[in-house]
């Protein structure tokens, strides 16, 4: 549970850096909005990843992180294709939980242990 409150907001944290730092270049009418709904996104979508990483971390972490790894790139395809048209976002909005998910990735394997 520690693992996890601190993952929930040390990537909150990175998230919400990524999104204003993105939000200062991508100022285009609707990114905004959109930086700021794929950050929600992007946080639900990495805490039941890291979630699923710490449950099979005594058994076997790299499938874990494997099923991990693979839920993030189908979201970030079904974000792409699917729903980015149905809520008239910008092209740009699958970019931005790319980078949100790469933030965030990186401090997980040193909390998996927490």
């Amino acid at each position: 549970m520690k693992g996890f409150l601190l993952f929930a907001v040390i990537s909150l944290g990175l998230i919400s850096a990524a999104a204003w730092a993105l939000a200062l270049y991508f100022d285009a009418p609707g990114e905004s909005r959109a930086i700021w709904v794929t950050a929600v996104v992007a946080w639900v979508i990495q805490l039941f990843t890291f979630v699923i990483a710490k449950k099979s971390a005594t058994t076997n972490v790299i499938a874990g992180w494997g099923v991990g790894a693979v839920l993030r790139m189908l979201s970030l395809g079904a974000y792409a294709l699917v729903i980015v048209k149905a809520f008239d976002m910008p092209p740009t909005a699958p970019l931005f939980l790319f980078v949100f998910f790469f933030v965030t990735m990186l401090p997980e394997p040193l909390l998996l242990n927490v």
